[in-house]
């Protein structure tokens, strides 16, 4: 099973993204709403689920990390984020979307607990 998870479990996606998922050819509006539709997707899998939710940063991030490969893996046609303009090309195809996800997750939990501080990198 992956490092991420137990239980190896990936959401069932709504029929919108697995346009995304399959690679269909659409415009980069609608690619960019169905990227968002996939983290809010993935976000509520992984809160209904409990997962990714405790361990140190460095534990969280290869997490994540191990994520991102399940999904590559299962989903080799995947569409996934752009990096950004002169972002380091080295990266994996995943890994612009993972960290908008994570950014966008623990955003979230900051707000619902009312905590408004920042952390430090």
């Amino acid at each position: 099973s992956p490092a991420w998870s137990e239980s190896g479990l990936l959401p069932e996606f709504s029929v919108g993204v697995q346009q995304l998922l399959k690679g269909a050819p659409l415009p980069e509006a609608i690619l960019g709403n169905l990227r968002r539709q996939m983290r809010q997707e993935l976000i509520s899998f992984l809160d209904d689920h409990n997962l990714l939710q405790e361990g140190s940063s460095g534990t969280l991030r290869w997490q994540y990390s191990d994520l991102g490969k399940c999904l590559a893996t299962k989903y080799p046609k995947l569409l996934w984020d752009p990096p950004r303009e002169g972002g380091d090309r080295r990266v994996e195809v995943w890994s612009t979307f993972m960290r908008r996800l994570s950014a966008t997750r623990r955003s979230r939990r900051k707000t619902l607990k009312g905590d408004r501080s920042t952390d430090s990198p």
